[in-house]
């Protein structure tokens, strides 16, 4: 990640989000409600003109580090999410009341 990007969290009455900004500017984001002890993750987005520089994985990264941290399970609703927490072998962190077709992506 380049050093002038910025990785903010913000949290409303509804959800969290890890906003990922060049200059001040929204280049990217996660979103994620907490309910209990699991964390659901409902989008990662990423502009266009910032696809492909593996800036996506920062904000997973973020999330997963948030859920460590705080002893969360992780309900990827997200298939991005669900994809990468498969590859990077994390299925120990994924809620276990999660219907497993909700998650049972296949990786590219």
């Amino acid at each position: 990640m380049k050093e002038e990007y910025e990785l903010e969290l913000k949290q409303n009455e509804s959800h969290f989000v890890y906003n990922l900004l060049d200059k001040g500017n929204e280049i990217g984001h996660i979103i994620f409600d907490i309910e209990g002890s699991v964390m659901h993750v409902d989008n990662t987005v990423v502009s266009k003109e910032y696809q492909n520089q593996g800036l996506a994985s920062v904000l997973f990264n973020s999330m997963i580090k948030y859920a460590k941290e705080n002893n969360y399970k992780v309900a990827p609703h997200c298939s991005y999410v669900a994809i990468k927490m498969k590859k990077d072998k994390l299925e120990d962190m994924i809620d276990p009341n999660m219907p497993a077709e909700n998650y049972s992506c296949k990786i590219g």
